[in-house]
């Protein structure tokens, strides 16, 4: 599951279970939390809930739908998994690392504070991390965040390396990050934002540096805020550009 794109992720989630959706009430608040047995279709819902495949009638419902946001949008946020920046540096035993929990609490930081620097954003919560299995449907992330009584769920990933050509020689080490993000609207089910982004960051050894490995983990690490900076960016532009 690790190999497989973000979105290609996202779309196997997509087909691999049918969810509901609704239009947003501009005028109201928090979304009610669905019935322990399943999500409650909605009298004005785009599709039924219980169909294994969407009908040509309910993808054009959803081709034609318009997102409203309420006017302060409630938001919580998902990091998908991603454990190889930890098991190169620190691994097998890598989530005792207390520089490595530390550095993936730094991310998660980075991206709220990214999303709640739009206008539009009130709060914005985790989504806690018991809900970030490999195996997670849409329609369960989508569920999850409505119990936490949010309007969007920020899905998004961070994948980082070094490059091999050019590091070879001299102190400095190159790497690079690719972050991807999606915006779930919890009433409509729709993701009406995505978006893609690779950050490259040169980085020089240090003294304070044990081994090259240190400067390879920093570079990374460098790289991977500077990218979830640049996308959460791109997020809040979205949703500051949605018409009240």
């Amino acid at each position: 599951m690790r190999k497989v794109t973000f979105f290609s992720f996202l779309l196997l989630l997509a087909s691999a279970s049918a969810w509901s959706a609704s239009k947003y009430d501009s005028d109201k608040g928090a979304v009610g939390a669905p019935s322990e047995a399943a999500v409650i279709p909605h009298p004005n819902a785009l599709f039924a809930p219980d169909r294994p495949h969407m009908s040509n009638e309910d993808a054009s419902k959803l081709l034609f739908s318009k997102i409203r946001l309420v006017t302060r949008t409630n938001t919580a946020f998902l990091q998908l998994p991603n454990d190889r920046l930890g098991e190169r540096y620190f691994g097998d035993r890598f989530e005792r690392s207390e520089e490595y929990v530390d550095f993936q609490q730094k991310l998660k930081q980075t991206m709220r504070d990214s999303v709640l620097a739009s206008d539009r954003v009130n709060r914005a919560v985790p989504l806690p991390d018991f809900f970030a299995a490999d195996q997670l449907s849409l329609a369960q992330m989508r569920e999850a965040a409505l119990r936490l009584q949010v309007h969007l769920l920020v899905i998004f990933s961070v994948n980082s390396n070094v490059f091999t050509v050019g590091n070879a020689a001299g102190d400095n080490v190159k790497a690079y990050a690719n972050c991807e993000i999606a915006l779930l609207d919890t009433q409509s089910g729709l993701l009406p934002f995505t978006n893609s982004i690779m950050a490259k960051v040169q980085t020089a050894k240090l003294k304070s540096d044990v081994s090259d490995s240190g400067t390879s983990k920093r570079a990374e690490e460098d790289a991977s805020v500077q990218c979830l900076q640049t996308l959460g960016k791109s997020a809040a532009a979205y949703l500051n550009s949605i018409p009240l």
